[in-house]
């Protein structure tokens, strides 16, 4: 199991308390509202598994990490069996929308764009974005960026604008 650094019983609160206040929401976002989630006794929920640490595949095969835990949690609060459908950073939104899965519980931005599809609930975490580069490359600020062509998750926000000027291209086709 997935170790955290502080109470994911914390966490959950806060979540939860969030999906129970969207179910008002959940006709717009086509999601099941909890008590539908309740009556069916199962949740899909969407998880990305190639995410560490936030969703991977432990040496056993199994579903890990620290979403992984969110979900089970929020399963746990509905006393609802969970089922895990692997989303990846394209297919989430479609997935859920489509009625595939009942929720997700992804590493995703919240953007202005997005939330005019889906509802989201209050974040329960945050990450910073990093930058790697070769030892030689002459980046000393933001501005710098502009002159190099930039690998990005497909799905993610910097797919469409990695910022300052540069250019994006997929991580998996860039290098």
């Amino acid at each position: 199991m997935f170790k955290t650094a502080f109470s994911c019983s914390t966490v959950l609160c806060g979540f939860a308390a969030a999906l129970f206040a969207v179910s008002s929401f959940a006709a717009n976002a086509l999601a099941a509202s909890p008590g539908e989630l309740k009556a069916k006794g199962t949740a899909i929920i969407g998880v990305q598994m190639d995410q560490f640490p936030w969703g991977f595949i432990d040496q056993n095969g199994q579903n890990d990490g620290f979403d992984i835990e969110i979900a089970r949690m929020i399963a746990k609060e509905l006393g609802v069996e969970v089922k895990f459908e692997r989303i990846t950073g394209q297919n989430r939104i479609p997935l859920l929308v489509n009625g595939n899965v009942d929720f997700l519980v992804p590493s995703m931005t919240i953007t202005e764009e997005r939330a005019k599809v889906i509802q989201y609930v209050i974040p329960y975490s945050s990450n910073d974005i990093t930058l790697w580069a070769k030892k030689d490359a002459e980046i000393k600020g933001n501005d710098d960026l502009g002159k190099y062509v930039i690998g990005v998750n497909r799905g993610s926000v910097f797919e469409t604008d990695p910022g300052q000027g540069s250019t994006a291209e997929h991580a998996d086709q860039a290098f």
